[in-house]
């Protein structure tokens, strides 16, 4: 048996093992003779992530390697004019694509490698002389290609890319080392991210500092990464308590958050957050999580049918998630990894060198500590597979969260929007948790 590239051969073979996708279509050589299928198919994959359309390959997923060539002689030359008209004429904007052709004496294989689309969507085109009469737009999913609706249309003239977003960041804690006080060393940084776990320290008892100091190196970083799903929730039951679809505007120093209108909801409440696991950290506290959100009338309003999920995984490092998922909607998780600790404070922060007398500083450098906790926000969306009715409402929703978190949890964000002015009366604020460390130290 002779054919011009085994490798290549190989290749189909793998395509087809691996069934079609939103990036791979099988079609026979009949696929020719249908010019609306071969506009729909190449615009529904220019569409979306760009594709391969392999002619001349059954679809049958039974049958595989060279079971599933068809057998077709394929006169390249003549397939290749009419598919580029098609492209051209049939297609606005024109689609891009290159080719490859395998020859064997088992059937020929032509190979459409058809481009993303770098601009506006493209559409399949009717015209009544000149004038285009008609437009439709497709999309490849995993299943084949759909129909373009108002909503997804709307989308695409605006993005390029799948609906998906993903922020990673740090978040940096430092504490005076004697109480494991954050409120006490970050001062008036109108930052709320800060001032919400510092809200659950500063409830921990002396036996609690005590244990959490005998490994302070791990533990306190492990303290922060379990609080901080617990921690991350109520921050954002302060914008979203009484609705999930709100505006937030912000006029001098006030922020004002209001509800958009009436809107289908479900609502996170304390009955539905579990105790620690046994095997964590927390779970060896006095800390009673939901005491201390009761005592702030928790609760945060979530997209309707929104299932919710705390996960805490103590191991090297501890890891703790907060995954909150939509069934065809959304999927929105929260991870926490305990990165790295360090005596003093980081380089990175105004506490660092603000003090001109060397005693002072490593005074304080011996006073205090500084811990970071690796997060990383990921959502993604099941449209444009899935003609999600709420898409618009629910993706705006998700912005919103990272913005906020951003806002209000991101260590380089916190530092970088310091303002000038701060930096220079820190050192009077140095001073004064100095001479109140030396005083708790006093027997």
């Amino acid at each position: 048996m002779e054919f011009r590239n085994a490798s290549s051969w190989e290749k189909v073979f793998e395509l087809k093992r691996n069934g079609e996708n939103k990036r791979v279509e099988f079609k026979e050589s009949s696929f020719i003779r249908n010019n609306d299928e071969i506009a729909a198919q190449l615009t529904s994959f220019s569409n979306r992530y760009g594709g391969r359309i392999l002619i001349g390959v059954r679809d049958d997923e039974d049958l595989q390697n060279w079971d599933a060539i068809e057998g077709a002689k394929i006169d390249r030359d003549r397939y290749l004019l009419h598919i580029s008209n098609i492209a051209r004429n049939n297609c606005s904007p024109p689609v891009q694509f290159s080719s490859a052709f395998l020859e064997s004496e088992k059937g020929d294989v032509l190979i459409l490698n058809v481009e993303r689309r770098k601009d506006m969507p493209h559409a399949v085109v009717e015209y009544v002389g000149n004038e285009i009469k008609k437009r439709i737009y497709y999309v490849r999913i995993e299943s084949g290609k759909r129909l373009v609706k108002d909503r997804l249309l709307d989308y695409m003239f605006k993005n390029l890319e799948d609906p998906y977003f993903e922020h990673r960041f740090a978040i940096g804690l430092q504490y005076i080392r004697d109480n494991l006080n954050i409120s006490g060393i970050m001062f008036d940084i109108p930052y709320r991210g800060i001032w919400t776990i510092a809200s659950f320290i500063k409830h921990l008892n002396e036996e609690d500092i005590k244990f959490i100091k005998e490994e302070e190196s791990t533990r306190i970083g492990t303290l922060f990464v379990e609080l901080l799903p617990y921690a991350m929730l109520e921050f954002l039951s302060q914008y979203f308590y009484s609705s999930w679809d709100i505006n937030i505007e912000k006029i001098g120093g006030s922020t004002t958050i209001s509800p958009l209108k009436d809107i289908d909801k479900i609502e996170l409440k304390l009955e539905n957050i579990l105790n620690p696991p046994e095997n964590t950290l927390l779970s060896n506290l006095s800390l009673d999580i939901k005491s201390i959100l009761r005592r702030r009338s928790f609760k945060l309003s979530l997209p309707p049918e929104t299932k919710f999920e705390i996960t805490l995984l103590p191991g090297i490092p501890p890891i703790s998630k907060i995954q909150l998922s939509r069934e065809n909607s959304f999927e929105f998780t929260f991870s926490f990894q305990r990165d790295q600790w360090m005596v003093g404070a980081s380089a990175l922060t105004p506490l660092y060198g603000v003090l001109d007398n060397f005693e002072e500083r490593m005074k304080l450098q011996e006073l205090i500590a500084s811990s970071f906790v690796k997060t990383n926000l990921s959502c993604k969306f099941a449209f444009p597979d899935i003609d999600d009715p709420l898409f618009e409402k629910v993706y705006r929703w998700g912005r919103l969260n990272v913005d906020i978190i951003k806002e209000h949890w991101d260590w380089d964000v916190i530092i970088q929007k310091m303002p000038e002015r701060k930096l220079f009366s820190i050192e009077n604020y140095l001073k004064n948790i100095l001479d109140i460390v030396k005083k708790e130290r006093r027997p």
